[in-house]
């Protein structure tokens, strides 16, 4: 389910939503792979979870809050495994 949530991110006409959903998606994609440990994997997501609430603004707040969703979501997936 985060996978093709995060997918709805990368079509957006947002460029900061779009490289944060493109980053998280190349993450998790590493993690799976085994390149990216646990740990790493968490540590890139909180820290663009970071880099999306600075950049926050009135005009797209309901897609970057959908976006902190997807985000909370790979998190949480993660600290499970």
């Amino acid at each position: 389910m985060t996978k093709q949530f995060l997918s709805e991110f990368v079509s957006v006409d947002d460029d900061f939503i779009k490289g944060i959903a493109s980053k998280a998606s190349s993450y998790e994609k590493l993690f799976e792979d085994g390149s990216l440990s646990k740990e790493e994997y968490l540590e890139l997501l909180k820290d663009l979870q970071s880099q999306k609430v600075i950049a926050i603004d009135a005009n797209k707040l309901a897609e970057k809050e959908a976006l902190n969703q997807a985000l909370n979501g790979l998190i949480k997936a993660a600290s499970l495994i």
